[in-house]
């Protein structure tokens, strides 16, 4: 009986973790929801009045209200440096990346901290857009609510995607191992076998759920699928940030597979409040390193942002201020020589291509 009521509160806190999920994302496609209605109106109102001339008038304020470019040579970088500003849109909740430590204070962390040089290095100030990481790459098209301006670039965490039409990518800025974390003394879990009936956390990210996929991990949603070697009782792949280290220590979920820095300074970090309470497995998930890339709207506005970035990232990348800062928030340098975009990502290179095509 008690292994049963055991097995029910288990099960009940994965419920309970994901309402908690479900009701972030309904939030988000209500707020979209109600921005298009109300465009849509203004559209309807538009062509009731008013004569033709009056609506081209009329319409060409409403494109201007809603940001949006009419200058088919539109400049992105020109732009930057005109306003002297860069709009950077990041995830603030990535603890060891982009993060407070209190409220009110500003945003530290390896993405935060890089982000910021490359605002120096281009001579502008660096205002950051804080939104949810797995809707980031939707304020490269129009800003976090109506009327407002999108993001210039993305900086958080991004691996590059392929097959994503809509986003260019940077050179890596950053490589990393993938990992698992526990609770500290859980002698249960020692590595990947161990998760067999467990319940597992990741970030809701697609490329991680396919290296879990790969490693021969199954769970209810893709348990027929061939080649599975570990049943997991549940994965939860969490949107919200700001519970992915609480929904291990608490016991909701067994274990956490994550990318090294967003749980190096919670293990490690002296301030940290997980800190000794929570460990990193040796090893890493997989054959490969991870690699971290910015992220543009994939438009020939463009080109000239994108390329200046990957000037950035490769002069960075050399110096001691880079090995200082991946090493505070990682505990080592990592490097991949033999690294490569897969087929499908676009990047400076395909983005000129397509332009001059």
């Amino acid at each position: 009986m008690s292994g049963h009521l055991a097995e029910i509160e288990g099960n009940n806190r994965v419920i309970a973790a994901g309402v908690r999920l479900g009701e972030g994302a309904d939030r988000h496609l209500r707020s979209r929801s109600d921005w298009s209605q109300g465009l849509i109106g203004d559209l309807q109102g538009l062509y009731r009045e008013g004569e033709p001339a009056q609506r081209t008038e009329h319409l060409r304020r409403l494109l201007q209200e809603e940001k949006l470019h009419l200058d088919a040579g539109y400049d992105r970088l020109a732009d930057i440096r005109r306003r002297g500003e860069i709009r950077i849109a990041i995830e603030p909740q990535f603890k060891g990346l982009s993060f407070r430590e209190a409220p009110g204070q500003p945003l530290q962390g390896l993405d935060a901290e890089m982000a910021q040089a490359l605002a120096r290095w281009l001579g502008v100030k660096c205002r950051f857009i804080e939104y949810p990481w797995d809707c980031c790459l939707q304020l490269l098209e129009a800003g976090s609510h109506r009327r407002e301006q999108e993001a210039d670039l993305v900086w958080s965490a991004l691996p590059p995607i392929p097959g994503y039409d809509q986003v260019a990518f940077s050179a890596p800025y950053v490589f990393l191992p993938y990992v698992l974390a526990k609770r500290t003394g859980d002698a249960r879990i020692r590595g990947l076998d161990d998760l067999q009936g467990k319940v597992l956390g990741c970030v809701n990210d697609p490329a991680a759920i396919a290296v879990l996929e790969g490693l021969g991990l199954r769970w209810p949603a893709n348990e027929a699928k061939p080649g599975g070697r570990i049943r997991l009782a549940n994965l939860l792949a969490y949107n919200d940030q700001g519970m992915i280290h609480d929904c291990l220590l608490d016991g909701v979920v067994d274990a956490f597979a994550i990318d090294l820095p967003i749980y190096h300074w919670a293990c490690h970090g002296e301030t940290s409040p997980w800190r000794g309470r929570l460990e990193i497995l040796p090893g890493k998930l997989g054959p490969e390193l991870w690699f971290y890339c910015a992220a543009v709207a994939n438009a020939p506005a463009n080109i000239g942002l994108l390329e200046a970035i990957d000037r950035f990232i490769g002069e960075y990348r050399q110096g001691h201020e880079y090995r200082e800062l991946v090493g505070r928030w990682l505990g080592q340098v990592y490097d991949d020589p033999h690294w490569r975009f897969v087929d499908g990502v676009h990047d400076a290179r395909s983005l000129s291509l397509e332009t001059a095509l």
